[in-house]
């Protein structure tokens, strides 16, 4: 029995004092997966022209590679939002450019919603290139300026 007791108290022990240790590396219980596992993070602002007309087709914003392969999913543009975030894992080196570009003609339902419209404003955005080496934890600008510009 004696050694019962023992045995109990060296156990409530050692999971005490493993419940400490866990405490005292993280306190008041925040949440450290970021510094675990560290990511490149990209934002994009857009600088909207004002425009009386409202825009008619969808545009999507996009991080290239220099290949001009997506790195991350693109999101669609929505008017008045001006800042859109980009995560990648990293580090990278090369090249990573921002663009807003009319969204691809899909399925109906899906992104581009399988129609685009002749419209009487278009945004033309020229694409702002940076080029790296992309380091983990950093955050990395891109400011887009579309330009208004008549349907052809």
């Amino acid at each position: 029995m004696k050694t019962t007791k023992n045995y109990l108290a060296l156990i409530i022990a050692l999971i005490l004092s493993t419940v400490n240790g866990i405490y005292a590396s993280n306190p008041q219980g925040k949440n450290t997966q970021a510094s675990v596992n560290p990511v490149i993070r990209y934002q994009v602002n857009i600088y909207v022209p004002a425009s009386e007309k409202p825009l008619c087709n969808l545009y999507q914003v996009e991080i290239l590679n220099g290949n001009g392969y997506q790195v991350v999913p693109a999101k669609i543009f929505t008017p008045g939002v001006s800042v859109y975030e980009f995560f990648e894992r990293g580090p990278v080196n090369g090249w990573r450019i921002a663009r807003l570009v009319l969204a691809p003609i899909g399925k109906d339902g899906e992104q581009g919603s399988g129609r685009r419209y002749q419209c009487e404003i278009e945004y033309y955005t020229k694409p702002v290139v940076l080029q790296g080496p992309f380091a983990n934890g950093q955050t990395y600008r891109f400011d887009l300026f579309p330009q208004v510009q008549k349907s052809k």
